[in-house]
Order: C-alpha cells, then sequence, then structure tokens
C-alpha cells in the first residue's frame, strides 16, 4: 500500500513537472511567434528601404534633366538613398533580433522537450 502512496505522489510531480514543462514550450512558441513577427516587421521596413531608395533614384534622374538644379536634386537623392540603405540596416538588425528570439524560443522548448523526456 505504501509503494502504491509512493507511486501516485511520483506520478502526481512527474504530471506537475510536466505541466510546468508544457507551459515552458508555451513560451517557447510564443517566443517564436513574436520572432516571426519582429521579422515580418524587419521585412516591412527594408521594402520601405527599398522604395525610399527608388524614390531617390527617381529624384536623381529628375536632378540629371535640369542641369540648373541637378546638383541640388542630386545630393537631395544621395541623401535619401542614405536614409533608405540606414532604413534597410535597421530593418536587418530587426531581423538579427527576431532571429535571436527564435532560437531563444527552441532553446526553450528544446529545454521542456528534454526535462519531458527526463520526467
Amino acid at each position: 500500500m505504501e509503494a502504491m502512496d509512493n507511486g501516485m505522489k511520483a506520478i502526481d510531480k512527474g504530471m506537475k513537472t510536466i505541466d510546468k514543462d508544457m507551459k515552458t514550450i508555451e513560451n517557447g512558441m510564443e517566443a517564436m511567434d513574436n520572432g516571426t513577427k519582429t521579422i515580418d516587421n524587419g521585412m516591412k521596413t527594408i521594402d520601405n528601404g527599398m522604395k525610399t531608395i527608388d524614390n531617390g533614384m527617381k529624384t536623381i534622374d529628375d536632378g540629371m534633366e535640369t542641369i540648373d538644379n541637378g546638383k541640388e536634386a542630386i545630393d537631395k537623392g544621395m541623401k535619401t538613398i542614405d536614409y533608405g540603405m540606414k532604413t534597410i540596416h535597421n530593418g536587418m538588425e530587426t531581423i538579427d533580433n527576431g532571429m535571436k528570439t527564435i532560437d531563444n524560443g527552441m532553446e526553450r522548448i528544446d529545454n521542456g522537450v528534454e526535462t519531458i523526456d527526463q520526467a
């Protein structure tokens, strides 16, 4: 009878551990979801940067048409391209952060699965 009671206690303890591990996995999945959203935002930022560069190129073209105003327009276009490049850089950093978030989520899942396997 005592062995059965001890066995039930061990099962209860194991179930609690599994519940905690499942929460860890859920947290990891949420972290991965957040990382994916961060990557999506980074991709949108890069897209905006590309559009900004396109606008800068159009501005440069306009400047070439009018020699008198060309230098000013080219300078403005170069600043716009510079801004676009910075925007792309920020987008890449955002993607890097998203990848780190996904890596952390995967590590949490791995830890949860490992703990479940050990239970």
